[in-house]
């Protein structure tokens, strides 16, 4: 628990004390709270590795708002400069993290957006 707690600390600005005190009676939601923020730091991981991802998030979230349709994966591909197989095996990534809606046959929408410290990674 005490590494959930430095965890969560790091990312709240909050002492491990507060943390322990508002998650005394919820320990669910310090396990929510933890599983969050490692899902955060996994996807900062592959925007370091993937500079594709990098850009196409970039892309996104300069040009669409939350709810809107995507431009079709060819004009995307276009626009980044890489093929369309490229920003397809990218887009799942984004759908995992909640921030894309993907359905076969359907347009793709920008489902939600991104947190200010993934928009600074990618800037």
């Amino acid at each position: 628990m005490d590494e959930q707690l430095e965890l969560l600390s790091k990312y709240s600005g909050n002492s491990k004390q507060e943390i322990e005190v508002a998650f005394k009676d919820k320990p669910e939601l310090l396990s929510a709270s933890v599983l969050g923020v490692n899902i955060f730091e996994e996807l900062q991981s592959q925007i370091n590795k993937h500079q594709v991802l990098k850009e196409l998030i970039a892309y996104i979230d300069s040009n669409f708002s939350v709810g809107e349709r995507l431009a079709p994966e060819r004009e995307v591909a276009d626009i980044l400069g890489y093929e369309r197989s490229t920003i397809r095996e990218y887009y799942p990534h984004l759908k995992l993290f909640g921030y894309l809606d993907i359905q076969h046959g359907k347009p793709t929408v920008y489902k939600r957006s991104f947190e200010p410290q993934i928009v600074k990674l990618v800037r």
